[in-house]
C-alpha cells in the first residue's frame, strides 16, 4: 500500500482518510465533514458501517421498506447500519466521525459500495428535515456500482 491511500481525500461532504492497511474483513477511515452537506445515497454488498461520533452531530438516513428513518448522532453515539441497507449521512454540525466497515455477510471486498446517486450541499436546513433523503441538484440518478469514491 502506497502512502498516498493514507492522506486526506476531498469529499463534497468534508473529507476523509484511511487509517490502516484495509483488509476485506475491516477497514477504518477518519471523517472531517461540514455542516448541511451529505454523502451519496448507497449500500454496500458485504460489509456493514458502525459510525462513531467523536464530535459535531449526524443524521443516518437508512431506508427500510419504502420509509426513509433518520437516527441523529450525537458526539459519543455509535450506530450500525447492516450490509445491503441503503443510507446517507448528513452533517448537522461540523463533525470528526470514526467509520469502521466489516464483514457482514458473503465475500467482502474494500471497495463494495453500490451508489444510487452522489453527495452534495443541501439547499435547505438539513435539520429540520428529520427523514429527509436528499438528491443533489445536478447528479443523475445512477444504479452501478462505481467504487471509485470519487462521488462523496
Amino acid at each position: 500500500m502506497n502512502s498516498e491511500q493514507y492522506q486526506w481525500q476531498e469529499k463534497v461532504w468534508g473529507r476523509t482518510k484511511r487509517l490502516h492497511v484495509p483488509t476485506p474483513l475491516m477497514t477504518k477511515h477518519i471523517l472531517m465533514t461540514k455542516v448541511d452537506t451529505f454523502c451519496s445515497y448507497h449500500f454496500h454488498y458485504d460489509r456493514m458501517n458502525i459510525f462513531h461520533v467523536v464530535s459535531g452531530k449526524i443524521r443516518i438516513i437508512e431506508t427500510c421498506g419504502t420509509a426513509h428513518i433518520g437516527i441523529d448522532l450525537n458526539e459519543g453515539d455509535t450506530h450500525i447500519v447492516r450490509a445491503r441497507v441503503s443510507h446517507q449521512f448528513q452533517v448537522l454540525k461540523p463533525s470528526i466521525v470514526v467509520e469502521d466497515y466489516l464483514c457482514d455477510a458473503g465475500s467482502p471486498q474494500v471497495d463494495d459500495i453500490h451508489r444510487h446517486w452522489c453527495g452534495g450541499i443541501a439547499t435547505i436546513d438539513i435539520a429540520s428535515n428529520p427523514s429527509c433523503l436528499y438528491v443533489p441538484s445536478g447528479c443523475p440518478y445512477r444504479d452501478d456500482s462505481d467504487s471509485s469514491g470519487a462521488m462523496g
